[in-house]
């Protein structure tokens, strides 16, 4: 993917989209993704976009997975967080209210799902070697990404995974090949 590509209406690239919809937060004025320093490198990836980028590092932080050094990215722009609203990411906490975009460009949605993917999704080989996708989020945005993807060839399932979440997976080698 081109630094310089030009993607269809979108003045951010749609695979940050898909990160900052699944490890981020759009809080209004702005977009943020923090991750432990052993996955700082997405986050270099990331800054390469975006000249204004702001760097923040916090060496106290505990998460669900432990006590590790965080770090955070941000960029200050009404218009990302305007176009990320577009793209389906809430101002605020996006738990049960996130939404599948619904009206990307089939290349820019591809671009997203990658980095969504790559933010909240897991790749599995199951007993017997029969590959697996699976991606955790919310209900709403499972149910439209199945719809999707049930339109580009991909059978999909949906099952509980906690309180408020949900995995979408792929479970057959097909729809994991084009996935």
């Amino acid at each position: 993917m081109e630094m310089n590509d030009i993607f269809l209406g979108l003045t951010m690239n749609p695979w940050v989209i898909g990160w900052v919809a699944s490890d981020g937060h759009n809080d209004g004025s702005g977009w943020s993704i923090s991750q432990n320093i052993d996955d700082v490198d997405v986050l270099v990836q990331i800054g390469k976009f975006y000249e204004d980028i702001e760097w923040y590092f916090s060496f106290d932080g505990k998460d669900r997975y432990g006590e590790k050094p965080q770090v955070t990215i941000r960029r200050k722009s009404k218009k990302d967080s305007i176009e990320l609203i577009n793209a389906g990411v809430p101002i605020g906490n996006k738990t049960v209210t996130l939404c599948f975009p619904q009206n990307l460009s089939l290349k820019n949605t591809w671009l997203y799902l990658q980095g969504f993917f790559e933010g909240d999704g897991s790749p599995y080989i199951e007993k017997y070697k029969y590959p697996r996708i699976g991606i955790t989020t919310s209900l709403k945005w499972c149910s439209a990404c199945k719809a999707w993807l049930f339109d580009k060839g991909i059978k999909s399932y949906i099952s509980k995974d906690g309180e408020n979440a949900f995995c979408l997976y792929i479970h057959n080698q097909q729809g994991v090949e084009i996935f």
